[in-house]
């Protein structure tokens, strides 16, 4: 469930090292931590054992209330490893195929019979991501029940056709969620907690309704300034990111089901681990130098979480954040894995450049991309600069000079390009390797 873009751990180095340093990691992170720029959990596993658990920084950043190692975070969009592991099983059992049309269960869907459940677990149904709506933004912390979402979703005209190409999209995972639970004739939370046992299951749960109990809050750094985050409602992200747990019980997870393949058969995980344009099912293709792991990244409210596996090492690793600040848990997770590997690295911190009113000013305005079907908003509060992009919310934006504006917390770069009659025609807008250009409506 990601608030912003889909967000990929992606890295080239010339050289592979084997070392392994714990306490270089350690120290990277609380440098971080000490700046304010990494509040969390990082967990290591490497051939089963737990090598790395560790803590940084603090869980309430307003009143300094230290995090610990056994701390709830909502895990957003790692939560569709789960989803599509519970369909995974399902399939085992011979009660699904990847060959199932959506038409079965919920023929209301637009193009329902021409979409398979292989399409849904690949992002490939066309079927509009209901986070995107306009609407959504009105609704997510509200007492909303899955009717609602899945009237929605049914209203919507396909946003391409079956199969065409690959759009994610929290549509696919809610309905594979809803699916599940018909064809098992089981609560979705009980399918979860029924095919995990030990370290994998004792610090996670799965959410309906409000987690307030369990989950710690998330907030968000503006400048110096803490903000507590609104709270999403449980139901809203239902199948797609509804899932609270620590970084170990996550990490424990992935280790079970690709490392023991405990979870599900060998036949089962060589599927789900079969990719088509680096997608696979429920993971995606993540590259750290000459290796390639798989996994899934996270966001929802200010939280945001990376959990990844590279078979090679036989080595998973898992990063929990209940803040948003202005490095990426991209990026730490970069460092975190340098360090492992003994690789020389340097976070990068930047300044503040501000732009001077006329540049400011020749930014705003409203821009579509023939690349991908996004309309996006550029707006300024005084010498800030905003992006939103239709029913998300919007990021502040922060200069690296007069026509270049990051936001690291998602990894996304914006080059305003085309100046012309005192303003830029348009910009180009990079995030995880992809590059689409925008240009004035």
């Amino acid at each position: 469930m990601n608030r912003f873009f889909f967000v990929f751990l992606s890295l080239i180095i010339a050289k592979f090292c084997n070392a392994t340093n714990l306490d270089s990691i350690t120290k990277k992170l609380r440098f971080l931590a000490d700046k304010d720029l990494f509040f969390g959990n990082v967990v290591l596993v490497k051939k089963g054992k737990v090598i790395y658990n560790q803590a940084f920084g603090y869980e309430d950043p307003i009143n300094r209330i230290r995090m610990t190692t056994d701390a709830f975070h909502k895990i957003g969009s790692v939560t569709k490893t789960y989803t599509a592991t519970i369909i995974f099983k399902l399939i085992e059992k011979k009660k699904l195929s990847l060959l199932t049309t959506l038409d079965k269960y919920f023929p209301e869907v637009h193009n329902s019979r021409r979409i398979s459940i292989e399409m849904m677990l690949r992002h490939r149904s066309g079927i509009h991501s209901y986070t995107e709506d306009e609407e959504y933004q009105g609704y997510y912390p509200r007492h909303v029940d899955k009717d609602h979402i899945l009237k929605k979703i049914i209203s919507y005209p396909s946003d391409f056709e079956p199969d065409e190409k690959f759009s994610y999209s929290n549509s696919n995972y809610f309905l594979l969620a809803l699916i599940a639970e018909k064809v098992s004739n089981r609560p979705f939370c009980d399918l979860i907690r029924g095919m995990l046992s030990g370290e994998a299951l004792r610090s996670l749960r799965c959410c309906m309704g409000t987690c307030r109990d369990t989950a710690l809050a998330s907030y968000e750094r503006t400048d110096t300034t803490w903000t507590k985050s609104k709270e999403t409602f449980m139901n809203v992200a239902f199948g797609a990111g509804n899932l609270v747990s620590s970084a170990k019980s996550v990490a424990m997870f992935y280790d079970c089901l690709f490392s023991k393949m405990k979870i599900l058969k060998p036949e089962q995980v060589r599927m789900m681990t079969t990719f088509r344009e680096n997608v696979g099912m429920g993971i995606f293709q993540i590259p750290f130098y000459q290796t390639i792991g798989y996994g899934h990244t996270g966001g929802i409210d200010a939280f945001r979480s990376i959990a990844v596996y590279f078979p090679e090492d036989d080595l998973t690793l898992v990063l929990l954040s209940n803040t948003i600040t202005e490095i990426s848990l991209n990026d730490v997770a970069i460092g975190v894995l340098s360090a492992y590997f003994g690789i020389s690295h340097e976070f990068s911190i930047l300044g503040n450049h501000i732009p001077d009113d006329e540049i400011l000013q020749s930014c705003i305005g409203e821009f579509v991309s023939k690349d991908i079907p996004l309309e996006i908003r550029i707006y300024r509060e005084g010498s800030v600069l905003y992006l939103q992009a239709k029913g998300q919310s919007a990021i502040r934006l922060r200069s690296e000079s007069d026509s270049r504006f990051v936001f690291n917390p998602a990894g996304v770069v914006v080059d305003f390009i085309d100046w012309r009659d005192n303003e830029y025609g348009g910009f180009i807008l990079e995030q995880g390797g992809y590059r689409f250009q925008f240009n004035r409506k």
